[in-house]
């Protein structure tokens, strides 16, 4: 396999295979090794410096490379290099965001469609075992009146910004307002829990260069309000929540949740730490990358190309796309 972009993310994933290449491998069938790394930066002092190319069409036309993770997020090259990928008959597991609209989501998937190749977006709550816990404990909220996911993390290039460097994180000539890199996590989850919203009416707060630091999202369903509330400039303090007549689930982070507690109403007012209290059993990951990638290999050895996380990265960005115009982030 290839990784393209080794940022953050793409070293997140080499480190993810490193540590878990026992449990891919046995998943797979075979060993997965990592034949390339795309990057334009000198890789020449990292421990992958072997690895390292600077020419897509090395991967592109390399016909043992099947699989390839492509980390360069929401970029034109992305949607170039992914579309070529799925093209010369290559698996594609993507950053997300998938694309910067929906039309180019689409003709994504389309691609991948007609060359029967896998495109997945690397969303990590889509796989996280914490969010099969929370489907499967909803009956219990009985009906169900909201939804807040919250999901606020103070950048750590905001300083920089601050002190008059204006770094890509936030540059709004590019893909990468608050929206698409922090509240994505908020909208995809509760559009993957509760479908595509009927109404969409959102909020947003600018930086003086005009890039979008922060924002609000109400998304109405027919018996029930979602809220998305996501920043790059503050730090949530209060836990994502889903109400109901019968009690509420509060879930810590929306990304990576590391606990899930349920709190059953006694009551008419139960105090802040009252109620019946419930803590949901699981064990989180050290990094739920592992669970992404683990599902891109089940997807490949299944042959499930129009899969269902398609279809929710296609809501996804349409709600995006909504809020994008109504804010007037960015041109799309």
């Amino acid at each position: 396999f290839a990784i393209m972009g080794f940022g953050t993310v793409g070293g997140g994933v080499a480190e993810v295979l490193r540590l878990n290449g026992g449990a891919i491998a046995e998943k797979l069938g075979e060993p997965l090794s990592l034949q390339y790394i795309l990057d334009l930066r000198d890789l020449s002092e990292t421990p992958y410096a072997d690895k390292a190319v600077k020419d897509f069409s090395i991967l592109e036309n390399d016909p043992e490379l099947e699989l390839v993770v492509e980390a360069i997020g929401g970029a034109k090259a992305a949607l170039e290099f992914t579309r070529r990928a799925l093209l010369a008959g290559k698996h594609v597991l993507c950053e997300k965001v998938m694309a910067i609209n929906e039309n180019e989501v689409q003709s994504m998937i389309s691609c991948a469609l007609k060359n029967g190749r896998i495109l997945l977006e690397a969303m990590r709550p889509d796989f996280d075992p914490a969010y099969e816990l929370i489907e499967q404990t909803l009956p219990r909220l009985g009906r169900r009146s909201r939804a807040t996911f919250e999901f606020c993390q103070y950048s750590s290039r905001y300083d920089r910004y601050l002190n008059g460097e204006v770094l890509n994180a936030f540059n709004p000539d590019l893909c990468n307002a608050a929206v698409m890199d922090i509240g994505v996590y908020c909208i995809h989850s509760l559009v993957r829990l509760f479908g595509m919203p009927k109404q969409i009416k959102s909020c947003s707060t600018k930086l003086a260069n005009g890039f979008e630091g922060s924002g609000a999202v109400l998304m109405q369903y027919d018996n029930m309000v979602a809220e998305a509330i996501y920043s790059k400039t503050a730090v949530s303090v209060t836990p994502s929540v889903i109400q109901g007549e019968k009690g509420s689930l509060l879930m810590d982070y929306v990304s990576r949740p590391e606990t899930l507690e349920l709190r059953l109403r006694k009551g008419s007012r139960d105090a802040l730490t009252g109620g019946s209290i419930e803590a949901l059993p699981f064990t989180p990951a050290k990094n739920n990358m592992v669970y992404e990638i683990l599902e891109f290999i089940r997807l490949i050895r299944d042959k499930e190309v129009n899969h269902k996380y398609l279809q929710y990265s296609l809501d996804t960005i349409r709600v995006i796309d909504e809020i994008r115009r109504q804010n007037e982030i960015g041109t799309f």
